[in-house]
């Protein structure tokens, strides 16, 4: 109920109650875990950005699900989260999380409480910040560490780069080299952090891509653990480590449209093409390492054989790779 409590809303709280109201005796295991999934999803909504009536609706089936009302059909989506829906959750939790106001204060206390032995009080948390500066200025170690813009602008404000502080950053200090960084402004007086999440960064030599990549991965692998998301695989987005998309050899759906003259409005690469974001402008390409397919219309899209369209409509996977789309196009790979 604690972690429920810190989210900016309260719609969860009529089915959490009207589960309470309808215990029965030795219900208390069953009280737990359905406790737990109305987490995950009040968790997925809050996260990926449901608007009220979305939340109000979904925690209603909730509730018509506990408490069946005669003549009314079960409900299709209740409490528990769709395949689709935990992909698109695990997506959200991957992506640029501090820009979601209210949001990654939240996340991030999840992942520090699982790790936690206890020690740390959320109460006395005062700053969240970005050990890689949201803003790096020439001639530092981190224009040194980080000298791509993209690369930078991918991973600052990812989980893995943000750290609970007891105390306020100077504006000024941001861009101190990381070792000045961590013992002026990452330790309490004790010289230690009560924070798990902030004991990682304490404990790191440097700070580099390399490490940003695990951090990360541990880091959402301990969201999924505690939440229990676990869609199928081909709905899954690749490793880390095999889809940096900042790295100064990556292709972009936007590059490859403009140097292999593709012609879209909207473009989107999978290494492997399997996985994509929906198409939101059209002609719209999908690309994947040695090619794309190119869409003129959205219906040519929700119409394409081999394409599966998620229930949400954000999202398609192709589970046999868009190279066995008809009308595939093989081009020589573009030099970066």
């Amino acid at each position: 109920m604690r972690s429920l409590e810190r989210i900016d809303n309260k719609d969860w709280m009529p089915p959490a109650l009207l589960r309470l109201w309808k215990r029965k005796p030795n219900d208390g295991p069953a009280i737990v875990e359905f406790l737990l999934r109305l987490e995950r999803l009040a968790y997925f909504m809050f996260v990926c950005r449901y608007g009220i009536n979305d939340r109000i609706a979904r925690f209603a089936a909730v509730m018509d699900e506990v408490d069946p009302l005669p003549g009314r059909a079960k409900p299709t989506q209740s409490i528990a989260l769709m395949d689709a829906e935990q992909a698109q959750f695990i997506e959200a939790l991957e992506g640029p999380l501090y820009p979601k106001s209210r949001a990654w204060k939240p996340v991030l206390q999840r992942p520090d409480e699982a790790l936690s032995t206890g020690g740390a009080s959320y109460d006395d948390i005062i700053s969240i910040e970005h050990v890689l500066p949201q803003t790096v200025a020439d001639e530092t170690e981190w224009a040194i560490l980080f000298p791509e813009p993209l690369q930078r602008g991918y991973w600052t404000h990812r989980i893995a780069n943000l750290v609970f502080l007891t105390k306020r950053i100077n504006t000024r200090a941001s861009n101190w080299d990381f070792e000045k960084k961590k013992k002026e402004y990452f330790v309490s007086k004790d010289g230690t952090s009560p924070f798990p999440l902030t004991q990682g960064v304490l404990r790191a030599e440097k700070w580099s891509v390399e490490h940003l990549i695990e951090r990360q991965a541990q880091l959402v692998t301990k969201l999924k653990e505690v939440w229990e998301l676990d869609p199928k695989p081909e709905l899954q987005r690749p490793d880390l480590a095999d889809f940096n998309e900042m790295d100064p050899a990556h292709r972009t759906g936007r590059e490859l449209n403009q140097k292999c003259a593709i012609g879209a409005r909207h473009a989107l690469y999978r290494k492997d093409g399997t996985w994509y974001h929906r198409l939101e402008r059209f002609p719209g390409a999908l690309c994947d390492e040695n090619g794309y397919v190119l869409f003129k219309t959205s219906y040519d899209l929700e119409t394409c054989p081999g394409i599966s369209i998620g229930k949400e409509k954000n999202w398609l996977s192709v589970p046999a790779g868009i190279a066995t789309l008809t009308g595939y196009r093989r081009v020589e790979s573009p030099s970066p």
